[in-house]
């Protein structure tokens, strides 16, 4: 133990005098996080293993932020890591350091007779398959023996994603292998509340046909497609065959267009539009610049698979415009609820925690601030939360919307019936003026002419008997006019309304030839209904005998009138010659009995053939 002690130090003294000091990892005693033993170089300049030596040796290398995961902001340099490590135990132990981020590649050096010795290379662009261990980060396995030591250099270099920053940890396979597990078990619920809340919206969207649901279905369909690859599950869900075209998809393609269809949510969700048209066309612009450069970074992901300036800046270009939505979004939100708007307080509250996720992301990315994370990352923490509450608050306003729905529909239901009366009313009025002008005109001008013709049929040639057969006609018109009169005078409303049905079966028989009128009812003379019910069933029933005395044929025509529990039930028959209901519905007038009963809320049947007619009609009178 003490002669590998002695050539450790030898190795420092010997080639790294002028050194920053490299604190060594001590497996099975040090409990710190690495960021306490490893050092970083930035290397803008492509260097070659020996000038990254040089730089190591003269005191460059540099130490990182403690206890956080190794974060440079968006960068197209490459880094190098060195980083001491020794085991302490008495047995040989097989160790694996990891790196988590899919936009970077990683070259594993080994610091051995005074240079470095490539020992492996990955990227998160290989299958599981292919890396040097089969799990979702890149892993590289190295031994140490007992008491043995090593110094171990990590290359990093981007690829489509110039975000450096990514977690690292040395480790024992079964130390990594038990946080995996518990860390996969963890992922798993997260993942299957995310699913949860898309089956809840995909089945609204179904049933309901709501773009918001849609749109909140395709924003949560991009936070997982994030959360797979930013957390590097989608290694196990994509076939080989297609892993390595989806890996060059940059993540932040799907946070655009996650942000993409919020937006759309939100407009609709606080209806934007109506309460602020000029900040909604503001934020479409913006929205639609946001989609058009995540399709640009899709498009040239797959074109530059390696690190290229214009990818830097079209990465760099979505995350202002992220900033900028958001922050639109922000005070949109604070404006809506300052004026007290509906539905921008509810939003705001399901705002705060995508608010928080995507701020900590974003300023992780561009390495301003590191802002508390809370296990097993904000982003997912706030997008489950937030996704879960839009979805409460859409049933909630879906049911705001039903009950508002609903209240126009009966105010207009009782405006429609306001404006019926009303017609009913002049309807009414103008049949009684019409009447009255029949029986004080028309029939005065009769009696007028009756008395002429006593008086010049007094004196004429014209034989009595005539003179009599002339009178008694002069009579009869007078008569038929009288009646006509009172039968077009609507029904007073506080009369004995069976009486006035009766009034108007007694006219038909008396003016109608060979056709035989029945009546039969159970009301009683107590028995009075709404005005409206009395006005438009002696309509119906004007109608009725209209329509059988002219088109039936019929030498019976009988009405039956009964009130059961609070049903009252017309049945008109005649024994004519019947109709086609399908062709001669409208051409018989019976489209107007049909709107006077849908104005009552009643029902009406009508069946017809050769033996006769039947229409039974049924009014509920509460």
């Amino acid at each position: 133990m003490t002669r590998q002690v002695f050539l450790f130090f030898l190795l420092f003294s010997a080639g790294f005098f002028q050194a920053a000091p490299l604190k060594t990892y001590v497996y099975n005693n040090d409990v710190h996080h690495l960021s306490h033993y490893y050092q970083y170089l930035e290397d803008c300049n492509s260097y070659s293993t020996t000038a990254v030596i040089q730089n190591f040796r003269a005191g460059k290398f540099q130490n990182p932020q403690l206890d956080k995961a190794f974060s440079s902001g968006i960068s197209t340099c490459s880094y190098w890591l060195a980083v001491a490590v020794q085991n302490s135990t008495g047995k040989n132990q097989k160790f694996l350091w990891s790196f988590k981020n899919n936009g970077l590649s990683f070259s594993l050096y080994e610091f051995k007779n005074n240079q470095l010795i490539l020992l492996d290379e990955s990227s998160m662009h290989e299958s599981l398959g292919k890396r040097p261990y089969p799990v979702r980060s890149i892993s590289f396995p190295f031994y140490l023996d007992p008491k043995q030591s090593k110094i171990l250099f990590v290359k990093v270099t981007p690829t489509v994603n110039k975000n450096i920053y990514f977690p690292t940890a040395i480790e024992t396979v079964e130390q990594f292998l038990t946080y995996e597990l518990e860390f996969s078990y963890l992922m798993g619920k997260y993942f299957g509340v995310l699913l949860l809340t898309l089956f809840i919206n995909f089945c609204l969207f179904v049933i309901l046909r709501k773009r918001i649901y849609l749109y909140n279905i395709f924003y949560g369909f991009f936070i997982v497609l994030f959360q797979l690859s930013d957390f590097h599950f989608d290694s196990f869900e994509i076939p080989n065959a297609f892993f390595e075209f989806w890996s060059y998809i940059n993540k932040d393609f799907y946070i655009a267009l996650s942000i993409f269809f919020y937006a759309k949510v939100f407009q609709i969700f606080v209806e934007l539009p109506k309460n602020f048209a000029k900040v909604n066309r503001i934020l479409n612009w913006l929205n639609y610049t946001l989609l058009a450069s995540a399709i640009l970074l899709l498009v040239s992901g797959f074109l530059f698979h390696q690190n290229n300036y214009f990818i830097h800046f079209v990465n760099g270009f979505i995350n202002f415009m992220i900033y900028i939505i958001i922050g639109f979004i922000l005070v949109s939100i604070i404006i809506g609820i300052r004026f007290k708007i509906n539905f921008f307080m509810l939003f705001g509250l399901s705002f705060l925690f995508m608010f928080y996720g995507f701020a900590g992301y974003l300023l992780n990315t561009l390495n301003l601030a590191s802002l508390p994370i809370f296990r097993p990352g904000n982003l997912i923490n706030g997008s489950v939360i937030e996704i879960s509450l839009l979805t409460i608050f859409f049933i909630y306003k879906f049911k705001l919307d039903k009950e508002k729905a609903a209240l126009k529909i009966i105010t207009e239901i009782r405006k429609n019936d306001e404006l019926s009366k009303k017609m009913l009313t002049i309807e009414s009025e103008e049949q009684e003026r019409l009447a009255r002008n029949i029986h004080d005109e028309i029939g005065s001008d009769i009696t007028g002419l009756r008395l002429q013709l006593e008086n010049h049929l007094s004196s004429s040639t014209i034989t009595a008997q005539h003179q009599e057969s002339i009178l008694e006609n002069v009579k009869i018109l007078y008569e038929k006019v009288r009646d006509l009169s009172h039968f077009m005078k609507p029904t007073e409303f506080n009369s004995n309304f069976m009486a006035t049905i009766e009034n108007q079966v007694l006219f038909y028989r008396k003016n109608v030839k060979n056709v035989e009128f029945e009546l039969f009812s159970n009301l009683k003379d107590t028995d009075v209904f709404r005005p409206e019910i009395q006005s438009q069933l002696i309509r119906i029933i004007k109608e009725a005998y209209t329509n059988a005395l002219k088109h039936s044929m019929a030498s019976k025509i009988s009405i039956q009138l009964i009130f059961e529990n609070n049903i009252l039930l017309l049945i008109i028959e005649d024994n004519g010659i019947g109709f086609d209901l399908s062709n001669e519905f409208k051409s018989i007038g019976l489209e107007n009995m049909k709107s006077r009963v849908e104005f009552l809320k009643g029902i009406i049947t009508l069946d017809s053939n050769k033996k006769g007619t039947s229409i039974i009609i049924e009014i509920p009178v509460l």
